[in-house]
């Protein structure tokens, strides 16, 4: 088995979130068990180093603040590491790029196999890829949003981004109902003049109170069952959305 000669990620061509940073020692613990129970094949680049070995998790201890990783491969890896050796481990788990510094504070071996324990890591980054490109929306281009929830309150807000998966938005600071994340509502219209409406269920995926100057609020959503011709809609509505944007920015350069 080969190394791995670049540590940078590429995504194909596909549009990544902005990575998360998770603190949180119990989350971390989570993503960590997700590794372990999937077997997930580990990325370990030592010192920082363009080369790449090959690993797996075998023990992780919340509770005593480390985990237990598996010899490298290729097997000239081993010997690279050392107690105190700074390293950075990434990894790939149901569509998600995982990854994290730590450092190695002990090497044994069990049948002529070394092993390895490891830090617990203080932060880890996450970063998921978009299964469709998404456009955002200058702050000169209105686009408006209209919700209503189970009780049909009626939430009017202005689009952020919009891609065939979902969307983000802006909305009053004073909210006349309260919204939780993972609550579904069971319409979301967007309309564009000259490109129709679309009208679907959403569940909310993130909620952002106004803070400093900004005096709204920023939702995101996932759009629900959405048929094929709603599908080919939005595609629409995301290249126009991108035409007019690239349409003013021309018009808005200086000559």
């Amino acid at each position: 088995m080969s190394k791995v000669r670049v540590l940078k990620l590429r995504h194909g061509g596909q549009h990544p979130e902005a990575e998360e940073t998770i603190a949180d020692h119990e989350e971390i613990a989570s993503q960590l068990a997700l590794l372990l129970a999937s077997r997930a094949t580990l990325g370990i680049g030592i010192e920082e180093g363009q080369e790449v070995y090959l690993s797996r998790a075998l023990e992780i201890v919340p509770e005593d603040g480390y985990l237990v990783l598996d010899e490298l491969v290729p097997s000239e890896g081993n010997q690279r590491l050392r107690s105190g050796t700074r390293i950075l481990v990434t990894a790939r788990s149901r569509g998600t790029l995982l990854r994290f510094y730590t450092e190695v504070q002990e090497i044994a071996s069990e049948r002529g196999l070394a092993y390895y324990r490891l830090r617990w890591p203080r932060l880890i980054g996450l970063q998921q890829r978009r299964r469709h490109f998404r456009v955002f929306v200058p702050m000169s281009q209105s686009v408006p949003v209209l919700l209503a929830t189970d009780d049909d309150v009626r939430l009017q807000g202005e689009l952020r981004d919009l891609s065939v998966s979902g969307f983000s938005a802006r909305l009053p600071e004073q909210l006349p109902v309260r919204l939780v994340t993972g609550q579904v509502l069971p319409s979301c219209r967007l309309a564009l003049p000259d490109h129709g409406q679309v009208i679907v269920p959403v569940e909310l995926r993130y909620l952002e109170a106004p803070r400093d100057q900004r005096r709204s609020a920023r939702i995101g959503g996932r759009f629900l069952r959405l048929s094929t011709q709603t599908e080919r809609q939005l595609e629409k509505m995301v290249r126009a959305i991108e035409r007019e944007a690239q349409r003013r920015g021309q018009r808005d350069r200086p000559a």
